[in-house]
């Protein structure tokens, strides 16, 4: 930068540490400080090196799968007024601009895209004037999988001042950051490069002829390559050898380091075997100053009153002082809901998950424990099991093993007529209720029943199938059976989720549900018998059923039942469905018949029996 005075520096590349207050997370920006002249391994390709780093932070330097992302302080605790950042990306990493928290914000600059074409380039971040209730601004680097607002919407994602298409996907993305200075000054700053790197080829004697040109050159580049090797590197040599290696002007391919080739093929064997990186969005406590945030007058925010301050709910402890504190006050709240001193936290989880397995709560109203709320059926039993549960040391598999091994979950599902006479509602539990299958489940079942079903616990989310997309709204399709996976996995947006799941009461994303609602609509019926999800699955049960070697069509009805309902078929039930199987055209083998066996699977996904769990 022109004017040495005009600028102090804030990291030292040479070193892997942050200024106080700057926040580095993520794999890949946590291992990827790097010497001046590191080697970045090509993945792909004849190529054994990709690039030679400078010295500084790359996300990339092991592997462009890892994420990462570097939160900078509230531009108020800089030393000077602006701090620039010299950075490199590409592959969808982005500058996000945070106002008041908003970390989905779409404008007052951001997010902004770096461009891999342009290099590294300068960024400031500066104090912002308050406007429009905006007091405060944050700055991150992100790589993709770290952006809140990956896949940006259409006409909202801009690089080198450029609007860019609407993104696909966004995962598995090779994302990336570089990070390789830091300096905070007063003014506009006008950076210059860094002549380093020409000044041994410069510095000497004028060469006398074309020939001394040429060994003056040789010298440069010979002895910038000879101490990065030996790890002696001086300043200048790392630039002149990445530029060589980027103009491809030196061997670097297997043919000619065939000592290094197997080192790189089993890197690149490692590398692959990284897994997606997975971000969760919580609340997280960091050694940082708590703000106390200003009250919004009538909840306009531009009209700000004073700081509310910090304090604890003192409905829960009167005692405890108000205000003031290390912290937000979160883990304080934590720390005295789940302390043990009161079951108030126990009670209400001992009861959803009471709710969960019988299908309603010692407390109807699961979310409300209130005045208004419905009173427990058995407020002493609730009271014994939130004891034992903070006794079991807040473990939720024994609350779970105690549920399913009394004999209130083990009794059957058949009431008597006197037990219907005295309690026909079943709230006090004479017999087991039966009930639909929740919508996540139903979907699960099919499924399972289809031997689609991939079990395997984890990974990405998957897109549910739509009719129509929405780049606009970053409402993209998946595959019809979601890839197999379980209904838990199926991506949930707000303004758009999954049609076949909210057909079955699946809550509203929009606010918590502490209770679903249970409906039986025609609605239902229509979807399971026209929806192509239910079809398909017929179709791959119809497939696997056709291929089970039987002869027989009443032994494979009765495999069909132990399949979908868990128990045999009865000698009438055999009968009725054997008889309700579509004919088979003339010579053809009604065994084999796929499109026969498929309406039979799809009628058997329509009984009760198939929707309700008894």
């Amino acid at each position: 930068w022109r004017g040495a005075a005009a600028a102090t520096p804030l990291i030292d590349p040479a070193t892997a540490a942050w200024p106080a207050g700057w926040l580095a997370e993520g794999a890949g920006l946590l291992e990827g400080h790097v010497a001046p002249g590191t080697v970045r391994v090509a993945l792909e390709g004849d190529a054994v090196v990709a690039e030679v780093l400078p010295a500084g932070w790359h996300t990339h330097a092991l592997s462009p799968r890892l994420p990462g992302i570097l939160r900078l302080p509230a531009p108020e605790s800089f030393p000077r007024p602006t701090v620039s950042l010299r950075v490199a990306g590409g592959e969808w990493a982005a500058k996000l601009v945070v106002p008041q928290n908003a970390f989905l914000n779409e404008g007052n600059g951001g997010p902004v895209f770096l461009d891999p074409a342009a290099g590294p380039q300068w960024h400031a971040v500066g104090r912002v004037a308050a406007k429009n209730g905006v007091t405060r601004v944050l700055t991150e680097i992100a790589t993709a999988d770290f952006n809140p607002n990956f896949p940006p919407r259409t006409g909202l994602a801009q690089a080198g001042g450029v609007t860019l298409p609407a993104a696909d996907s966004g995962r598995g993305k090779r994302s990336w950051f570089s990070i390789t200075a830091a300096l905070a000054h007063d003014g506009a700053l006008e950076p210059r490069e860094d002549p380093s790197a020409l000044e041994r080829l410069f510095g000497g004697p004028e060469p006398a002829d074309a020939a001394g040109v040429w060994r003056a050159v040789a010298g440069w580049i010979g002895g910038a390559l000879v101490r990065l090797a030996e790890g002696k590197p001086e300043p200048g040599d790392a630039e002149t050898v990445a530029w060589l290696v980027a103009q491809r002007l030196v061997g670097l391919t297997a043919a000619d380091l065939p000592d290094a080739a197997p080192l790189v093929t089993r890197y690149r064997e490692l590398e692959a075997t990284l897994p997606t990186p997975r971000t969760v969005t919580g609340m997280l406590e960091e050694a940082t100053a708590p703000l106390d945030y200003p009250l919004n007058i009538r909840g306009d925010v531009d009209r700000e009153g004073a700081p509310v301050p910090r304090g604890f709910l003192r409905i829960l402890d009167a005692g405890r002082a108000v205000g003031g504190g290390a912290g937000s006050g979160r883990l304080a709240l934590a720390e005295r809901l789940a302390g043990g001193g009161d079951p108030l936290v126990a009670r209400v989880w001992v009861n959803r998950v009471w709710h969960w397995v019988f299908g309603r709560g010692i407390v109807a109203t699961p979310s409300d424990f209130g005045r208004l709320g419905a009173p427990p059926t058995h407020p002493e039993l609730l009271d014994r099991l939130a004891v034992d549960f903070m006794l079991d040391g807040w473990s939720t598999k024994r609350l779970v093993r105690r549920l399913v091994g009394s004999r209130t979950f083990r009794q059957g599902g058949r009431p008597s007529p006197r037990a219907l006479e005295i309690d026909p509602g079943n709230r006090l539990l004479h017999h087991h209720p039966t009930r639909r299958l929740d919508a996540e489940s139903v979907r699960d079942a099919m499924l399972a029943v289809s031997g689609r079903l991939d079990p395997r616990p984890g990974g990405p989310p998957v897109r549910p199938r739509r009719t129509a997309e929405d780049p606009a709204k970053r409402l993209f399709s998946g595959p019809l059976d979601g890839e197999g996976r379980r209904s838990i996995y199926t991506e949930v947006s707000i303004m758009a989720p999954s049609a076949f799941l909210a057909a079955f009461n699946a809550p509203a994303p929009k606010i918590p549900t502490g209770q679903r609602d249970v409906t039986a609509v025609p609605a239902q019926s229509l979807l399971l018998l026209n929806d192509p999800f239910v079809i398909a699955m017929a179709g791959a049960w119809a497939e696997r059923l056709a291929a089970d070697g039987r002869s027989d069509p009443g032994a494979r009805v009765d495999a069909m039942f132990r399949a979908a309902f868990g128990r045999a078929a009865t000698a009438d039930e055999i009968a009725a469905w054997t008889a309700a199987l579509p004919p088979s055209g003339a010579g053809a083998d009604p065994m084999a018949d796929t499109a026969a066996w498929a309406a039979l699977a799809q009628a058997v996904f329509n009984t009760k029996e198939f929707l309700h769990y008894r």
